[in-house]
């Protein structure tokens, strides 16, 4: 059975970034302005292996990027990953609110 996968990437790259439009839940409507995005990435044994800054594209639409500051080396696998938000008044959220994405990492060839 086949998995679909919102994001892959192959080990020893930093191309291509992770790009989300922010939707669901309660707060989705809400303007990024002013606020502060994470992301977050969790391995297959449950471990936080990412927890980064991400820069806002457009605040009123809700979208987000994370460039890969370097050559990523986590061990391919599936990581589970969602984008914290804080807001300047103190709100917070995590989207998506009810699950995760899935970011596949497949090893280089050589």
């Amino acid at each position: 059975m086949a998995t679909d996968y919102d994001f892959t990437m192959k080990v020893g790259t930093n191309s291509p970034t992770l790009d989300a439009t922010l939707s669901g839940g309660p707060l989705s409507t809400r303007d990024l302005g002013g606020a502060t995005v994470t992301l977050r990435l969790r391995s297959p044994a449950g471990v936080i292996v990412l927890n980064e800054d991400a820069e806002i594209v457009d605040p009123a639409a809700m979208t987000v990027r994370y460039q890969w500051p370097a050559p990523q080396a986590l061990a391919p696998g599936v990581y589970e990953g969602e984008w914290a938000i804080r807001w300047s008044d103190g709100l917070m959220a995590i989207f998506p609110d009810d699950t995760y994405f899935l970011v596949r990492i497949v090893a280089a060839l050589a």
